[in-house]
């Protein structure tokens, strides 16, 4: 088993003087933990272990880097797994943490366990004779998972209120699955799912007369909650190309991919399944529905039913440029649009307002460099004043087809230079590997420079707030001065708050088996300064 890399952290910050009034006192921790056993070892487990966990406010109280700074979650998972050779049978076990140090969330899973058996065809035959008949490509899976999670604020993890709000459950899944080709060109892709949660508690509410309020009581003893659903998808490729035998566009290649699908799901909150109860609200007898299940680990089955037609509708534009030369032609590939695609869906079972929004996205590569992204949501339905959809179209009162609801574009550009994966006869593979999985966390003098500029635009219209924009640039990056000199930046700039977001510099010198470092953090709460010289574990060994 091979052992990556453990650091534990413990800070004790005093805040202010001691005289005055917000004076305080700051107890913090975090453990990194890296774990990974080597594949070779036995063969069919594995066991890995990425840990990120501690105080929420050790990175605001401890000199760090940008990227741990301006983090408000860290996840941690520790997992093992094993395979058995020759059968579609695995299980793994492990444990999950999430925490936000804004909110101070926290929350837990442990321990989480998952036995699975992968698709099989039972109606396949052993001696295969000719092409495989439409019911011989029915497969089946099988998946039950146990888990236990808590989710709670840190200060009150270990504290005995916070144990009562631990959660359990096993959670059964039964996919069953086969695809087929219709007339020549459509795909056919139709499944059924069956679901089956087993929880030890329940709910029950009733209306206290006397407090004139909803009371919730938890029932003991097993419960199942099962549920069922069907879909089906069809879609093909058209392929569209048009040549030119002069002129620098030497052709065009369009592929459009339509797809159509049909899922259904029965209203489950029907009182034949026994899921859904009713409750008095008040001492006008007003009444709710509330499902037995509400705020169960794994949840239970959704109320309404569901009769969902979807549309989706992907684009794929490319370019071939044509350069003569003396001897031939040199042919350039250019994405125009890698992905331009428009879905939306239509429910029949609804009494009104069917259709739903409609999801736009498109992405592309402009220069090779410069990585481009955007998405929008148009409503065809009239929003009011209250911002509340009404069920009257756009077209028959506005004359459009559509409103928009919100859209985000961003454009991403770089320059790295440190692509390559490094090489060397010192140390062992794994940890050749681990460096080269996290280059950003050492300095490689021998890169001229590294540049990342990403820009960011977000817009949403709720019709009630007049100003829903937000628009920012971020840009990182290295240079190297000289041979053994380097400097490091990180910022960026808010053009609606018109001011700049966490800004750092960094000095990096070279001592050959040695290092010493200069960070500046100029303004903000983390404004400071500090120098170290420390040895080094290089890139480029």
């Amino acid at each position: 088993m091979l052992f990556r890399s453990l650091s534990v952290n413990y800070s004790f910050t005093k805040v202010s003087q001691i005289e005055l009034p917000d004076y305080r006192t700051e107890k913090g921790f975090f453990i990194r933990w890296n774990h990974m056993q080597d594949a070779k070892a036995r063969p069919g487990t594995s066991f890995s272990a990425s840990v990120n966990a501690g105080s929420s406010s050790f990175y605001k109280y401890n000199l760090s880097n940008a990227t741990n700074f301006l983090t408000n979650t860290f996840n941690s998972s520790v997992a093992y797994s094993k395979s058995w050779t020759g059968k579609p049978i695995s299980l793994s076990i492990g444990m999950a943490h999430s925490q936000n140090n804004s909110t101070r969330d926290i929350s837990i899973s442990l321990p989480s366990a998952t036995f699975g058996i992968g698709r099989f065809t039972p109606f396949k035959k052993k001696a295969q004779v000719g092409s495989l008949k439409w019911y011989e490509k029915i497969g089946l899976s099988y998946t039950t998972t146990l888990q236990n999670s808590i989710a709670t604020k840190d200060t009150l993890l270990f504290r005995n209120e916070s144990l009562k709000q631990l959660r359990y459950g096993i959670q059964h899944s039964i996919p069953i699955t086969t695809s087929f080709t219709l007339l020549k060109f459509f795909n056919v892709s139709p499944s059924i799912t069956y679901s089956e949660k087993w929880y030890l508690k329940s709910i029950e509410k009733k209306y206290n007369s006397d407090t004139k309020s909803v009371a919730i009581d938890t029932i003991d003893g097993f419960k199942s909650a099962r549920e069922f659903s069907f879909a089906a998808n069809i879609n093909t490729r058209i392929f569209g190309l048009v040549q030119f035998k002069k002129g620098k566009i030497a052709a065009i290649r369009h592929v459009i991919t339509p797809s159509i699908g049909y899922s259904w799901r029965p209203d489950f909150s029907d009182p034949s399944y026994g899921i859904y109860k009713s409750v008095q609200l008040d001492s006008t007898g007003k009444t709710a529905q509330y499902s037995i299940f509400e705020g169960a680990l794994f949840g239970g089955p959704g109320s309404g039913k569901s009769s969902l037609l979807t549309f989706n509708l992907d684009n794929n534009l490319e370019m071939k440029t044509r350069t003569k030369t003396d001897s031939t032609d040199i042919l350039k590939k250019i994405k125009i649009f890698e992905s331009l695609s428009a879905s939306a869906n239509y429910n029949f079972a609804l009494d009104s307002m069917n259709l739903s929004p409609i999801g736009l996205a498109g992405r592309t590569t402009l220069l090779d460099k410069i990585t481009f992204n955007f998405a929008g949501v148009l409503d065809p339905y009239v929003v009011n004043s209250s911002g509340t959809r009404i069920n009257k179209f756009e077209l028959n009162e506005n004359g459009k087809l559509a409103h928009l609801n919100n859209a985000n574009l961003s454009l991403n550009f770089s320059i790295v230079n440190n692509k390559k994966n490094y090489t060397s006869e010192k140390g062992s593979k794994d940890e050749l590997k681990s460096i080269n999985d996290n280059k950003e966390d050492y300095i490689d003098y021998t890169v001229p420079f590294n540049l990342y500029v990403g820009y960011s635009l977000y817009y949403q219209n709720n019709f009630t707030t007049p100003d829903q924009t937000t628009q920012t640039l971020n840009f990182s990056g290295d240079i190297q001065v000289t041979k053994a000199w380097k400097v490091n930046f990180n910022s960026g700039y808010d053009f609606i708050q018109k001011d700049l977001s966490y800004t750092s510099l960094g000095i990096y010198r070279d001592l050959h088996c040695w290092e010493m470092r200069l960070n500046w953090v100029p303004f903000g709460f983390q404004q400071n300064y500090y120098f170290q010289i420390n040895e080094i574990g290089r890139a480029h060994v």
